[in-house]
């Protein structure tokens, strides 16, 4: 019970006893009995909102391999279906577990879908939420913790690299010519026999023509890297 419930309650019972009973003050008695059934009331919902909330919870499950990044509010793919029919009642989430993440909590097509944004980098093992749940007059309120075990990573901010394409990366290969490149490439060019080359490359077409040996030599070129 909160504080505002505590002061309803005893302003009810003060009514009640002191001036419906002993005064004989029969507005009074109906306001403090009011009063006190309106806690009740409100006290018994949130008891039922907090049992179906956390079950639910529990049952949700946030999404493997999660990876998010300082700064980027992003979908945890977490998506429980609490005590929305319960009338009387509110609730919502938090992390407590890892620190320094925001959590938004938004209601699409009748669900509810969680949505972190961190602001620390960090690496764990598991979650743990602390729920909120209580009457929308705020006279009770209940706190209990749930904890999830899932891998999940933030990574940092790029700051102003975001948005910005990586470049690419060169390797080796047969698609761009580059004099500065290693022969490694399709074997287009020709040049004459010199002592060393490998027989297998000598082109014996030209040899048989014009009497001149000449091998083939890869090109000098490169290709992208796949990251």
């Amino acid at each position: 019970m909160t504080g505002r419930g505590a002061l309803l309650a005893a302003l009810s019972l003060l009514a009640v006893t002191h001036w419906g009973r002993g005064r004989a003050d029969l507005v009074a008695a109906v306001l403090g009995l009011s009063g006190l059934g309106l806690v009740v009331l409100c006290g018994i919902a949130s008891s039922a909102g907090v049992a179906l909330a956390a079950a639910a919870l529990r049952r949700a499950r946030t999404a493997r391999g999660l990876v998010l990044e300082c700064g980027v509010e992003r979908d945890t793919g977490l998506e429980p279906t609490g005590p929305g029919a319960l009338p009387l009642v509110e609730w919502s989430w938090r992390w407590r577990r890892p620190r320094g993440v925001a959590c938004s909590i938004h209601a699409r097509r009748g669900r509810l879908h969680e949505r972190a944004r961190p602001t620390l980098r960090f690496a764990a093992e598991r979650i743990e939420r602390q729920l909120e749940v209580g009457d929308v007059l705020g006279l009770w309120r209940f706190q209990p913790r749930c904890v999830e075990p899932v891998e999940l990573i933030a990574l940092p901010d790029p700051g102003a690299l975001r948005g910005v394409p990586w470049p690419a990366v060169l390797q080796p290969g047969d698609g761009l010519p580059d004099p500065d490149a290693r022969p490694c490439g399709e074997p287009l060019e020709l040049r004459a026999w010199a002592p060393g080359d490998p027989a297998r490359r000598i082109l014996w077409r030209s040899w048989a023509r014009a009497r001149r040996l000449d091998v083939r030599v890869a090109e000098r070129s490169l290709e992208a890297a796949r990251c």
